[in-house]
């Protein structure tokens, strides 16, 4: 995902709460958030932002 991501003009990945944190090859490294009801489970929110033309 994240080298199609490179290849294409206009589409980039991020992530984060307030402030979006872009993903690129050399900070790839998305944190988990393990407030799930299971201990086995951890989850993430990826975001794509894709410009209009």
């Amino acid at each position: 995902m994240l080298a199609d991501s490179v290849k294409r003009t206009g589409l980039a990945l991020s992530y984060g709460d307030e402030f979006l944190i872009p993903i690129s090859f050399n900070d790839y490294e998305v944190p988990l958030d393990r407030a799930g009801k299971r201990p086995d489970t951890s989850s993430t929110s990826i975001y794509v932002k894709m410009a209009f033309a």
